[in-house]
């Protein structure tokens, strides 16, 4: 079973089997490709959590006595600075995976699709990113600031 919001989703009912027939990928495959959305959405919930524990042990260990050699940037207020910068990164990777289990369930088909190019993302990349949007190729053009096509 699969929670989305309230929603509760049983992944063996929700996806029927002619999808696979669709897109090329056996029931087995969506199933598996779910599940690594799951772990990694797991993973995200557990590095948020941590970084937010860390937030708190930082504020709650933090000098009460003014250093005179820290001065208004002292090395706690950088740790809780570092511990925010990661929550944030944190929530917005939980987010995206989140976001992208849902197009993932919403259509299959259009979810391995380069929102770039528009061809077929390999089944390999999304097995290894299962929230990716875009074709290694791509993602290279993107990153390097060259265009795709």
């Amino acid at each position: 079973m699969q929670v989305i919001g309230n929603a509760v989703l049983n992944l063996r009912e929700f996806l029927p089997k002619q999808i696979s027939f669709l897109q090329g990928f056996e029931n087995q495959d969506i199933l598996d490709i779910a599940g690594y959305f799951d772990a990694k959405i797991r993973r995200a919930r557990e590095e948020l959590q941590f970084a937010e524990r860390k937030l708190v042990s930082v504020s709650e260990n933090s000098d009460s006595v003014s250093d005179p050699y820290k001065g208004e940037g002292g090395r706690d207020e950088q740790e809780r600075a570092m511990a925010r910068m990661e929550i944030v990164r944190f929530n917005k990777k939980l987010t995206c995976l989140v976001n992208r289990k849902k197009d993932f369930l919403a259509d299959p088909v259009e979810y391995q699709k380069c929102e770039e190019c528009g061809k077929k993302i390999p089944k390999e990349r999304l097995e290894e990113v299962p929230h990716c949007r875009h074709c290694v190729k791509c993602k290279n053009n993107i990153h390097n600031g060259n265009n795709c096509h």
